[in-house]
């Protein structure tokens, strides 16, 4: 996926929480704009690992992201 693409989702005003689905199956949901880094072919996403009651940066090329979609509300 185009880096641009992240990017304006990102900078949405307002701005609506999205999932990226990458290739390998798996899902990032990005919860705010600044837990969110891109550069041209990556991107850093921290997220909060439960078990580890931490937050882990994610790194994640732009060509494994297959979709991006609002976040469901829960």
């Amino acid at each position: 996926m185009p880096p641009d693409e992240v990017r304006a989702r990102l900078r949405e005003q307002p701005f609506v929480p999205f999932r990226l689905h990458l290739s390998n199956d798996m899902s990032v949901d990005v919860v705010h704009p600044e837990v969110a880094a891109v550069e041209d072919e990556a991107l850093a996403v921290a997220v909060y690992d439960e078990e580890k009651k931490k937050h882990l940066l994610k790194y994640i090329s732009t060509i494994n992201v297959n979709l991006i979609e609002p976040v469901p509300e829960a």
